[in-house]
């Protein structure tokens, strides 16, 4: 049996983004780190197709939803959510 759980634009834009925001959620793998710039972008700017998009990344300016990334690997345990990531690889 296979699962889908599927977003739309608007689900995106005024629940999922801004929850991440409000709790200081954000990715830490380069691969969905670049996607969620993507989606910000596109958000930020009103834009509704991928290829609207710069073709770029260098060219999507850094917006203030993005954090950045601790600058040690020991930081990363301070981060605030952390500690339920590590509970969700553990559970699946």
């Amino acid at each position: 049996m296979i699962i889908s759980l599927t977003f739309n634009k608007t689900e995106l834009q005024q629940v999922l983004f801004p929850l991440m925001f409000y709790h200081g959620i954000f990715f830490l793998t380069l691969e969905r780190r670049i996607q969620f710039a993507k989606a910000i972008y596109l958000m930020e700017n009103n834009l509704n197709k991928l290829s609207d998009l710069p073709k770029s990344l260098n060219q999507i300016p850094y917006s203030k939803y993005l954090s950045k990334l601790p600058s040690m690997g020991s930081s990363y345990l301070d981060l605030s959510f952390f500690k339920f990531l590590i509970i969700g690889f553990t559970i699946a």
